[in-house]
């Protein structure tokens, strides 16, 4: 008997390697398509790819300056329905008040248990 597993195209926007190959095995075992920010403008993929059923973002700044709080900040005015997942080095302290209910949740790459519950709480409920 064939069984078939829901798929849903994520947006990976990381800019360490090691925690990138991390999300992209997490990414193949959970059957999510990662779709990775290589254009240097995460707004460009939501543009292109309106399919797309969640975000993982890193707190700390990318190339271009940005963080991830702040990229969530915009995403979460631009596609409100879109959960949200930030990649912290450490989950103390937690974050300011001002970003209150913008990420569905936070995790770290010692607890990878703690992504698969969100996503399976947020992406595949």
């Amino acid at each position: 008997m064939e069984t078939n597993n829901i798929v849903s195209k994520v947006l990976v926007h990381e800019t360490c390697g090691e925690s990138e190959g991390l999300l992209k095995a997490f990414c193949q075992a959970e059957h999510l398509i990662g779709l990775k920010d290589s254009s240097k403008n995460v707004m460009d993929i939501l543009n292109v790819h309106t399919d797309i059923g969640a975000a993982f973002l890193y707190e700390g700044k990318d190339k271009n300056g940005d963080s991830g709080l702040e990229i969530g900040l915009k995403l979460r005015t631009m596609r409100p329905e879109l959960p949200l997942f930030l990649r912290r080095e450490s989950l103390e302290p937690p974050l300011p008040p001002e970003y209150d209910g913008i990420f569905a949740g936070c995790y770290t790459t010692a607890d990878m248990d703690n992504l698969k519950n969100l996503v399976e709480n947020y992406l595949f409920s």
